[in-house]
């Protein structure tokens, strides 16, 4: 999932950040993404080894969901910034159509 999800990441955050901040945001993508990769198998290996044999085998997917809630929240509250004119992004398709420029009649 990862090696879709990022492109798609990188995409979204080179649309909405200045092109002087963009090595700043790679730098911290990759830092969270190694830091990532390094706590994901020994958190997932503490959990089994603690819950394997116990009443409840299947907690490894309950942390997983709980561990992935902040990142579901934080994309369900964050919105674009907006235009600093308030005028909405395809303002230059508008303008073209009310010239009389590509519109079927």
């Amino acid at each position: 999932l990862s090696h879709v999800m990022n492109p798609v990441l990188v995409a979204f955050a080179t649309r909405e950040l200045p092109n002087d901040e963009l090595g700043r945001l790679s730098g911290a993508m990759a830092a969270v993404g190694t830091c990532a990769k390094l706590v994901a198998p020994l958190l997932s290996a503490f959990v089994m080894r603690r819950t394997i044999d116990g009443p409840f085998p299947s907690a490894l997917y309950l942390v997983a969901a709980v561990v992935t809630m902040p990142g579901i929240a934080l994309a369900w509250f964050v919105h674009p910034k907006e235009a600093p004119d308030g005028e909405a992004e395809n303002s230059e398709v508008q303008s073209s159509d009310s010239e009389g420029e590509g519109v079927l009649s």
